[in-house]
């Protein structure tokens, strides 16, 4: 037998929007999960989209790579469009009934206090608890097996965190610092092993079709709100029902179903953020764990950037450190920084110096692809866009980056939850990180404005 990981929801960054308010005592993400086979097509409108960010194409689908014969010689091609590469028919063993599900793992941070997922069979009225946890905390993080729990495609899942806020004072994003908070819940199926047959894919993405996704349509949004006291929050769909909220906040990147998009759904409409990194580029999308830059900090070189074309050699020469930092620094700073409040300021830095690395795809507001943001971080010759032959690897490395940054987080975040500083062990609610570590801002930044606040360089 052999198992693979199902994300039922993905939370490890967020929109701007997407946030626990202050002294809240049990504020909850939650989303309902409709169980789906993964042995499907990406839909028409995300290979559109990998088609306009990568190759110029925003015409390309499934169904017009398969009449190119792209299935015949690319195997990422195949797993993002296995139906219409032939691999899904009704009698192929990859179009999954049933899948036998063994464990649940949450992920949250140190305001994360409860942890919930429920089964909901879509042929009975019976709900069945997940080794849900009512009391929770960072270092409780692991598996939790799970007896005779099979799943089965139309069945949902209801996955909720509860988080306790009560003292902070402002509020807690969702991002990558353990003072953030994350809302990452997986199960685990376990199968036969599958075979490798010649044409097919192989045993890696044999055993991957064989997992399950959650459906991406307005009703697998996520929707935040808060529990009173006594409120149990595995009946979260009838206490604090989604067609309650205002705003939720849509899921589906790519094959990546349980992950947000950078987009809220308000009254029924995609309402689009107008400050982050990508709002600027229809259709982008920001890899948060991609590096944006190196600052140099101290000697004579202080406060200079890579991206204004200091060096790493000049700045430790000079008596610097070069220190990096990555595209979702960035963007808080983007975000929450008085620096960037000033329009010129925050455009100078998004335009010329962040995104042409930090955001994915999409189109400027004339409609024309965006030439910088079309270049493929993942391809090791940018000329493949010009190029159809190469169009499978380039739309599996996307697809495969994409995946890599989400369980990267997941990982990082388990490895190395017991080497929290000693400083920030004992704040249950890690209040006392965020000063520390949160008013890091960016370098170069600094430099440009004459901003003279100290720079925080121990996150």
């Amino acid at each position: 037998n052999t198992v693979t990981t199902n994300t039922v929801i993905g939370v490890g960054f967020g929109p701007k929007e997407m946030h626990i308010e202050p002294n809240k005592k049990r504020a909850f993400m939650t989303r309902t999960c409709t169980i789906e086979s993964r042995c499907q097509d990406l839909a028409d409108e995300k290979m559109k989209a990998l088609g306009s960010m990568m190759l110029g194409d925003p015409e390309l689908t499934c169904a017009s790579g398969a009449s190119k014969m792209y299935c015949g010689f690319s195997e990422p091609f195949k797993t993002a469009c296995p139906v219409s590469c032939g691999l899904c028919d009704e009698e192929s063993p990859r179009n999954m009934e049933e899948y036998k599900a063994i464990s649940t793992f949450y992920h949250g941070h140190v305001s994360a206090k409860e942890m919930y997922m429920t089964l909901l069979p879509k042929d009975s009225d019976e709900a069945i608890d997940l080794k849900s946890r009512s009391i929770w905390s960072y270092d409780d993080q692991g598996g939790y097996d799970l007896d005779n729990v099979v799943l089965r495609p139309g069945d949902k899942i209801q996955t909720t965190c509860v988080y306790d806020s009560r003292e902070r004072d402002s509020i807690t994003r969702f991002d990558l610092a353990t003072y953030d908070e994350m809302c990452l819940n997986t199960i685990t199926t376990i199968m036969p092993l599958p075979e490798v047959v010649q044409g097919g894919l192989s045993l890696a993405n044999e055993i991957e079709i064989r997992g399950f996704r959650c459906s991406t349509s307005k009703d697998g949004d996520i929707w935040l709100g808060e529990l009173s006291e006594e409120e149990d929050a595995r009946d979260i769909m009838n206490l604090h029902p989604l067609k309650d909220n205002e705003c939720s906040f849509p899921t589906g990147i790519f094959t990546l179903s349980g992950v947000p998009t950078q987009d809220m759904r308000c009254n029924g409409s995609i309402v689009k953020s107008d400050e982050g990194m990508c709002s600027d580029i229809e259709g982008a999308f920001l890899l948060p764990v991609i590096n944006a830059g190196h600052s140099c900090q101290g000697g004579s070189f202080d406060m200079k950037d890579s991206n204004d074309g200091t060096t790493e050699e000049q700045c430790v020469s000079g008596g610097g450190v070069w220190t990096a930092y990555n595209c979702g620094e960035a963007d808080n700073f983007l975000l929450n920084n008085p620096i960037a409040s000033d329009p010129e300021v925050r455009q100078f830095l998004k335009e010329y110096w962040w995104q042409p690395k930090c955001c994915i795809g999409g189109t400027k507001g004339n409609g024309s692809v965006d030439p910088e943001a079309e270049e493929n971080p993942f391809s090791e010759d940018s000329s493949t866009k010009d190029s159809g032959s190469n169009v499978g690897g380039i739309v599996g490395g996307v697809i495969g980056a994409l995946a890599g940054v989400i369980v990267a987080i997941a990982a990082y975040f388990v490895v190395v939850k017991k080497k929290r500083r000693a400083g920030c062990q004992q704040a249950s609610n890690g209040a006392s990180c965020k000063n520390e570590e949160r008013s890091k801002s960016i370098a170069a930044t600094r430099r440009i404005t004459a901003f003279d606040d100290e720079l925080d360089t121990n996150l």
